[in-house]
């Protein structure tokens, strides 16, 4: 995997590294939902589709959800969705719904896009318990 290095700044002002993925990768796993599952997909209907996106996005919100990767995953369900009420208009000749009201619509459905694997996580020692009044 080809990318660079990243320095940034976590809350309370601590260090986090990480790394950054190249554009063309990132925009080529994109592309890996809409064309040959979707279209396949297309003969089974409606909701084959959703349940194939649905599968799809949360495995890799499952893979891919660490610490500082949000907005890539977020971007990664943004176009998924995109490309799902894409291959659903095509079923007929005129547009069954706008993207606003799909996206109210399959809001639903779809795992929202989320951090599921801390990478800093915060030691217990460093919680707080019980009442701020102590």
């Amino acid at each position: 995997m080809e990318g660079k290095a990243l320095c940034g700044w976590q809350f309370k002002h601590k260090v986090t590294l990480g790394l950054s993925r190249r554009d063309s990768t990132a925009n080529s796993s994109v592309g890996s939902v809409d064309r040959p599952w979707l279209r396949a997909l297309r003969t089974e209907g409606g909701p084959a589709m959703v349940a194939y996106a649905r599968r799809h996005l949360q495995g890799h919100i499952q893979y891919y959800g660490v610490s500082g990767n949000s907005r890539s995953v977020a971007r990664y369900v943004y176009f998924a969705t995109y490309h799902l009420s894409k291959w659903l208009n095509r079923r007929s000749q005129r547009r069954s719904m706008t993207w606003k009201r799909f996206g109210a619509l399959i809001r639903r459905q779809l795992p929202a896009a989320r951090i599921v694997h801390d990478l800093y996580p915060t030691p217990a020692w460093m919680t707080q318990t019980g009442s701020r009044m102590v």
